[in-house]
């Protein structure tokens, strides 16, 4: 099974994309705005369309945890809003 990592080069994203890795876990990375020359996905949890266009690896669970250093506002809308475009 391949782990969607959301948020993939944040500071929470990046520790858990290597601890998985270093446990020959599949990860597919996702960020809205990736790290030049990564293998990441691109997109905005916010927007559907760019989540269904994100190349899926199958089948993949998406641990989600987002903006956590962000306004309740914003990270509520970044937070439901896109794990239920994931989903």
């Amino acid at each position: 099974m391949t782990l969607l990592i959301t948020g993939a080069a944040g500071t929470t994203g990046t520790r858990l994309a290597a601890d998985l890795a270093a446990c020959d876990i599949p990860l597919q990375p996702l960020n809205q705005r990736p790290p030049a020359e990564t293998e990441f996905a691109q997109a905005d949890l916010r927007d559907l369309d760019a989540i269904e266009k994100t190349p899926p690896k199958h089948p993949r669970r998406p641990p989600h945890r987002t903006n956590q250093h962000r306004p309740f506002a914003a990270m509520t809308e970044h937070n439901i809003t896109g794990i239920h475009h994931v989903l």
